[in-house]
C-alpha cells in the first residue's frame, strides 16, 4: 500500500528501475486530469456545486452514503507516448479545510481510497456510477491507499494507464472510491477530501509518468558496469 508521500512505499525492485531511468535520462511527464466530478446519493456534483470544477473539493465516502469521484485524462496527453512502459502515479492532495459540513479522513479514522476503471465514456451531467469496474468485492481496484491526515496521496495506476497509452479508446477515466475495504470503527462516516481540478492552491489531480527502460536496456547498463568493473580489475592487477 502506499503511504502518504509521493513514491515512499514503491517496491526496491520499481526503485531500482527508477535509478537506472535516471541514469538513461528517461523522460518524466506530469499530465493533469482535465475533468471532474463526484456523485452524492446519485447527484452529479457538476450540476449542483460548481466547487469541484473550480479549485475546492473532491470527496469520497463510505456507504450508504454513496460518494464517489470521477477524473479524466484527455487522450491526446499520451499519444505521443505509444510503444513504451511508464510506472503512472497519480497524486491527490487531501486539504480537511475544505470539508465544510463535512467529516474528514484523519490519521486515527483514516478511509481507505481505491481506483477503479470506469467500462463507458466519462459523463459528468448524468454520471458514471453503473460504470464502475469493483468486481467481486472491489477486487479490480487497480490500487488503494489509506488517506488520513491533510497532505499528498499517491496511487500507481501504471498497468491501467499503459493500457490508455496502447489503446485510447479504453481511456474512459477513472472512479475512486472508499466503498469496499473500510471498518467503520468509529461509528462515523469518514470522507477523502481532495483539490480537484483547476485548484490554485493546493495540488490538482495529476498523474506523473515516469519511463521504463526495455530489459534490455537494464541488462545493457548491467553489462557496462560489470564490464567496467572488471577493466578496473585488470588494471590493478597489471600494476601489480
Amino acid at each position: 500500500m502506499l503511504t502518504k508521500k509521493l513514491f515512499v512505499g514503491v517496491s526496491l525492485a520499481t526503485v531500482t528501475v527508477l535509478s537506472f531511468q535516471s541514469r538513461a535520462n528517461a523522460d518524466t511527464i506530469n499530465i493533469l486530469a482535465d475533468d471532474a466530478y463526484y456523485t452524492f446519493r446519485e447527484e452529479v456534483s457538476a450540476n449542483s456545486d460548481f466547487r469541484l470544477l473550480v479549485d475546492k473539493a473532491t470527496t469520497i465516502g463510505l456507504s450508504p452514503q454513496d460518494t464517489f469521484s470521477f477524473l479524466k485524462f484527455d487522450s491526446d496527453d499520451f499519444s505521443s507516448l505509444a510503444g513504451k512502459n511508464y510506472q503512472a502515479i497519480l497524486t491527490l492532495e487531501q486539504d480537511t479545510s475544505l470539508a465544510s459540513f463535512l467529516i474528514p479522513a484523519t490519521d486515527a479514522n483514516p478511509l481507505n481510497v481505491s481506483v477503479y476503471n470506469l467500462t463507458a465514456a466519462f459523463d459528468d451531467i448524468n454520471g458514471n456510477i453503473a460504470d464502475i469496474d469493483y468486481g467481486v468485492g472491489g477486487g479490480n481496484a487497480f490500487a488503494d491507499t489509506a488517506v488520513g491526515d491533510n497532505g499528498i496521496y499517491s496511487w500507481d495506476i501504471s498497468s491501467l494507464v499503459n493500457t490508455w497509452i496502447e489503446s485510447p479508446e479504453t481511456n474512459n477515466g477513472i472512479a475512486l472510491s472508499g466503498l469496499f475495504g473500510n471498518v467503520d470503527t468509529n461509528g462515523r462516516n469518514s470522507y477523502g477530501i481532495f483539490y480537484t481540478v483547476g485548484a490554485t492552491e493546493g495540488l490538482a489531480p495529476t498523474l506523473t509518468l515516469t519511463r521504463v527502460p526495455e530489459p534490455t536496456s537494464i541488462l545493457g547498463l548491467l553489462a557496462f558496469g560489470f564490464l567496467g568493473a572488471g577493466s578496473v580489475l585488470k588494471e590493478k592487477s597489471a600494476k601489480n
